[in-house]
């Protein structure tokens, strides 16, 4: 689900500068954590793709592959986080500059009320832990953080519009909460730059094409 949230924070991103000449290229896979990422052999390693797309910003999300580890796994997290924030801002992978890092902790786990699914109660107890450790492990860096887990928290108790497809899946009513998250986090609820409905949805289908390719080049 990263590529559709990606693509939605993209086009609000995309109507907040539009002169901004932003380029967003996703190297994210469900599963993925800090410092673990399966990938076909000779696929190269996150570095080599971040120097490929000479990136300027890194928003990295991780925390809730994680969390299943629960208590025990907490002290393991923040010292990974802590290793991956400081050799991402160490590089220069766009060959002139630091990278700049943002941590976005995961959403939380919506109740369906359905009887196959969990109720959430114990995934969200664990995603409070590794939120809040994320939260404490970016302050101590100086580092920009989005706490997603403790807005959804609340809006995912409504049952409508339904957010998620199993507790954790995010429906496109879902994404676009997220992404509107996201969006005033780091830039303000301000628009300085407002589009009809007809020129967001042009700029979204062509984000949605451009992502298209990039994601079977990729």
């Amino acid at each position: 689900k990263r590529g559709i949230l990606l693509l939605t924070l993209e086009t609000l991103i995309q109507r907040r500068f539009p002169n901004g000449q932003f380029s967003f290229r996703n190297l994210g896979f469900s599963g993925d954590e800090v410092d673990h990422r399966l990938r076909s052999s000779a696929f190269g390693s996150p570095d080599e793709w971040l120097k490929r797309c000479k990136a300027d910003v890194v928003i990295a999300m991780f925390g809730y592959n994680e969390s299943f580890a629960g208590n025990p796994g907490l002290a393991s997290f923040k010292t990974k986080l802590e290793a991956f924030i400081k050799h991402t801002r160490s590089q220069k992978y766009n060959n002139e500059s630091n990278c700049e890092l943002i941590l976005i902790s995961p959403t939380a786990f919506q109740n369906k009320g359905d009887p196959n699914l969990p109720n959430g109660r114990r995934h969200n107890f664990r995603l409070e832990l590794y939120t809040n450790a994320m939260k404490q492990v970016a302050a101590q860096h100086n580092v920009r953080f989005v706490d997603l887990f403790t807005p959804t928290r609340f809006a995912l108790q409504r049952t409508k519009p339904k957010y998620t497809l199993n507790g954790h899946y995010l429906t496109s009513e879902g994404n676009k909460l997220v992404a509107t998250l996201i969006d005033r986090s780091l830039f303000g609820k301000e628009q300085p730059f407002s589009m009809t409905g007809t020129q967001l949805e042009r700029l979204r289908k062509g984000i949605t094409d451009k992502n298209f390719y990039w994601f079977h080049r990729y």
